[in-house]
């Protein structure tokens, strides 16, 4: 068994020992309808979420969610983008 593969398994343990009994678990998912590659460093959850997270369509929200327009050559956070940084740290 590879390092890759202790991280991925580590992660579907403390699933487990720190999840309600009810929550799904990755470890227990029923696959994809579609064969892909997996990641051996991600569970199936954390790849559909980094999927979501990263898509055009949701990356889209981050201009129906602002309070007013900022001018187009000014450097700003909105208000989508910073709630996604911070709860990545």
């Amino acid at each position: 068994m590879n390092k890759s593969e202790n991280v991925k398994q580590l992660l579907e343990q403390q699933e487990f020992e720190r999840l309600s009994p009810y929550a799904q678990k990755s470890a227990q998912t029923q696959g994809r309808e579609f064969e892909e590659e997996t990641n051996s460093f991600e569970t199936a959850y954390q790849i559909d979420r980094n999927r979501i997270v990263n898509c055009k369509a949701f990356r889209r929200l981050k201009h129906k969610t602002q309070v007013f327009f900022a001018p187009n050559d000014d450097h700003y956070r909105t208000r989508l983008t910073h709630t996604l940084e911070v709860s990545l740290v």
